[in-house]
């Protein structure tokens, strides 16, 4: 069972990345520095990165409380 989420966690991650990395357009004369990415393209990656880390998190306490 275990497998089966970290199998379907990693999946979710790697496609994602694929989205943000796709999803990055190149600036047309932006001021500044010109390899600045907007930190939207980012938020879906950030936000399953945290949920996932926090299922381990909560999983590792409750196994220690067990």
């Amino acid at each position: 069972m275990k497998n089966i989420y970290k199998s379907l966690l990693v999946a979710i991650l790697l496609i994602t990345f694929n989205f943000t990395a796709y999803a990055q357009e190149e600036p047309d004369d932006v001021p500044g520095d010109p390899g600045a990415a907007p930190i939207g393209d980012y938020v879906p990656l950030m936000l399953i990165a945290a949920i996932g880390l926090g299922y381990f998190v909560v999983r590792k306490q409750q196994i220690k409380e067990v």
